[in-house]
């Protein structure tokens, strides 16, 4: 049965919270600004996950049945009577239903953490002590909804007839729960990331996101957050054109500027300006250049330059970081790194944003140009030049990761020296 109320839990709580969230056309990724960790809102969330639960158990007959007799008398029974392994649950309501409820309690640590609502599936240390610190909350949650003030012993006296109170579900909801942690963190990086990079429709993205990642799904209403958010990432809102299968994206002679233009960017130092006050410099060296000719190829040329070998500055008329939004923005690099953003509005919750997406968010990861003439728009659309920072191991660079912020500019120059690669946005013959 507790895993039917877990269940509707979901549904009522999809419910309550969907009249305090608004569609808005922008992605959903919205970083606050946390010092620290949120206790206020990790309890308030938390106890709105134990109200839900318990007014659903007192829908049931049994549960309002045992509201009889002396009510401290039968409590002390319930503590009393916890012996042995099992409580007489069923095998999918001790190993299936409880780590979920333990990982929902799990990921509200998570998203009120500072230091773990950031971090990825990975083996880094960090991570693992993040989870580990979700798992303490869990089992503090399910102790509490086991045998606490507000618990199964108190509302209903669960445990007070012999054989139905064990040990089995305060060991299982934290350790299963951590184990769910952990199963959609992976399915989040490795298989919804991949898809998403995919440039699906956004109807698919936001479905992978709940079907794969439920229970971060059901924490992420108990905030009034979308069932789809992220705090690292947005939705991927650019989708490529329809390209026939066999049929080459960019022509023959915007193949051509793309050889071009691989051995021009290797010459040497290669500049990037706009007339907005964009001036970026980088060397490529010897990393490879990664293209994608026909089934899907979209004619961008793309590369991951050394990790150290860039500085200069980016100037933007919009940022957005997650939630955060700065208007009329220069982000200052040295050494590969950002080391400044400035903006006329929206300064300081530019810096929290990128704060909070953790060190890989500064490093400088990726340059591309875009060659396809068939492309309005995008990365890919000739002549547009993006400038991406987080990871580029897919790329054959050091900086472990997806990437995290790419910012394109379509009025752009790029030259190495005396020779140009794109003249405002355009692309030189």
């Amino acid at each position: 049965m507790r895993w039917k109320l877990l269940a509707a839990a979901m549904l009522f709580s999809a419910a309550a919270s969907g009249a305090g969230v608004k569609d808005r056309a922008q992605a959903t990724g919205e970083v606050e600004r946390r010092q620290g960790f949120r206790w206020g809102p990790a309890l308030r969330q938390s106890f709105l996950f134990l109200s839900i639960e318990h007014s659903l158990r007192l829908t049931q007959a049994k549960t309002r049945e045992q509201f009889q007799g002396k009510f401290f008398r039968n409590y002390w029974s319930c503590i009393k009577s916890i012996r042995g392994w099992g409580d007489g649950d069923s095998f999918f309501t001790n190993y299936i239903a409880h780590p979920m409820q333990g990982a929902v309690a799990g990921f509200i640590q998570i998203q009120n953490d500072p230091a773990g609502i950031t971090q990825e599936f990975s083996r880094e240390g960090a991570y693992w002590r993040s989870r580990l610190k979700s798992m303490a909350w869990s089992a503090a949650y399910s102790t509490q909804f086991e045998i606490g003030p507000i618990s199964e012993a108190t509302i209903g006296h669960v445990g007070k007839r012999p054989g139905t109170a064990g040990l089995t579900d305060l060991v299982v909801t934290p350790t299963g729960g951590l184990g769910m942690t952990v199963l959609e963190d992976a399915l989040d990086r490795l298989v919804i990331r991949k898809f998403e990079a995919g440039r699906t429709s956004l109807g698919w993205q936001r479905f992978m996101r709940i079907s794969l990642n439920p229970q971060r799904t059901f924490a992420n209403l108990l905030r009034f957050k979308r069932p789809w958010h992220r705090d690292t990432r947005d939705l991927n809102r650019w989708t490529m054109p329809m390209v026939p299968a066999g049929v080459q994206v960019i022509s023959a002679a915007d193949a051509a500027a793309r050889e071009r233009a691989k051995e021009v960017l290797r010459l040497g130092t290669v500049r990037v300006r706009t007339p907005r006050g964009t001036d970026f410099m980088f060397r490529v060296g010897s990393r490879p250049f990664h293209v994608e000719d026909v089934e899907g190829g979209d004619g961008l040329l793309r590369v991951a330059p050394p990790e150290q070998a860039s500085f200069g500055q980016i100037s933007l008329p919009e940022l957005r970081l997650g939630g955060a939004v700065g208007k009329n923005v220069v982000i200052e690099v040295d050494n590969g790194r950002i080391t400044r953003v400035r903006a006329a509005e929206g300064a300081e919750a530019l810096a929290v944003a990128l704060a909070a997406m953790g060190e890989t968010a500064h490093r400088f990861a990726e340059f591309s140009i875009g060659f396809s003439s068939s492309a309005s728009h995008g990365p890919s659309a000739r002549g547009t030049v993006c400038l991406g920072f987080g990871g580029n191991e897919e790329l054959g660079g050091a900086l472990k990761g997806p990437l995290l912020h790419r910012h394109c500019l379509v009025d752009a120059t790029v030259h190495v020296d005396f020779r140009y690669l794109v003249r405002d946005g355009k692309l030189t013959e």
